[in-house]
């Protein structure tokens, strides 16, 4: 069996148990096309249709251009976290702390973390909508 490609510690009898019994593998995964990859390695032992529910993350290096190619090569189904910023203000990434201490933002940042539309709906990006448009029109 395929290491489970994650940094966190987990109960291996139920991840077994779970992935043995499931009928659909899902995962999570905001990190770069590598990551993705090793996931979908270890989930396709399974045999089962695949599904990361949830994913994009730019600052990571999780975005369109660079993973929605592999989920629509291997099938994978997909959620992308964020689709009109609002309150939940997904523009800013997670976790930025210096010093151990939270640094608030002063401004938006010019890579958006999340979403891909303005509250009036304009694109963040009018080449990844258009990306996106693209690889889902293509069968």
């Amino acid at each position: 069996m395929i290491a489970l490609p994650t940094w966190r510690s987990y109960n291996k009898d139920i991840s077994d148990f779970v992935l043995t019994n499931s009928d659909i593998i899902s995962f999570h995964c905001y990190n770069a096309l590598y990551d993705c990859i090793r996931f979908y390695d270890y989930c396709s032992q399974f045999g089962r249709p695949i599904l990361c529910s949830e994913w994009m993350a730019r600052t990571r290096g999780s975005d369109y251009p660079s993973i929605l190619p592999f989920f629509k090569e291997k099938k994978i189904g997909s959620f992308s976290y964020g689709l009109v910023n609002g309150k939940q203000q997904c523009q800013y990434p997670w976790n930025q702390i210096v010093d151990g201490e939270p640094v608030p933002f002063t401004e938006e940042p010019a890579l958006w973390f999340h979403d891909l539309f303005r509250p009036d709906l304009t694109p963040y990006s009018e080449d990844e909508v258009r990306f996106i448009k693209d690889m889902t029109q293509q069968k």
